[in-house]
């Protein structure tokens, strides 16, 4: 983004006065820019982390019919006690800073609960990537009619 003196000259012909209103228009272009990219590394971070669950619960759903299928074998034939069919089916799942001991029914309807949760803070950040990009090119417009080519608005990555 290029910055401007207190005047400036779009074709050579005049000089361009730069104002608090046209100052602080530019200033609102920047931290919105900012905004911008945040939001973008912000919504890659939150695919990534509806990928890895999406993956998680795909998992969790074989697991849980391999326990089913394993479960119907031992009853069969009585290989293990109630107490060792329990950690059998007792999974970690990381919850914040800790693990805890999960059935894979439990863990799956977790997992459920954080995808639903994930995919509205994703639905989110797009609303707010979309308000800010139309914000933005709203700016552009009265910037770029006032000052011509004399600024640069565009950012070096154009990630819309």
């Amino acid at each position: 983004m290029q910055l401007l003196n207190e005047k400036v000259n779009p074709d050579n012909n005049e000089d361009i006065e730069v104002n608090f209103q046209d100052q602080s228009k530019i200033n609102k272009f920047s931290n919105l820019n900012l905004k911008k990219q945040s939001l973008i590394n912000e919504l890659k971070i939150k695919s990534n982390e509806l990928d890895d669950l999406n993956e998680l619960e795909n998992e969790l759903m074989f697991l849980d019919f391999d326990e089913e299928v394993a479960s119907e074998d031992i009853e069969e034939n009585n290989l293990f006690d109630e107490k060792g069919k329990d950690e059998e089916k007792s999974i970690l799942y990381k919850l914040d800073t800790s693990f805890v001991h999960l059935t894979s029914a439990e863990a799956l309807d977790k997992v459920k609960d954080d995808l639903a949760k994930l995919k509205d803070e994703i639905e989110k950040l797009k609303v707010d990537q979309n308000n800010t990009n139309q914000e933005m090119n709203e700016l552009k417009t009265v910037l770029y009619a006032k000052f011509g080519n004399t600024i640069n608005l565009e950012s070096e990555d154009q990630d819309e």
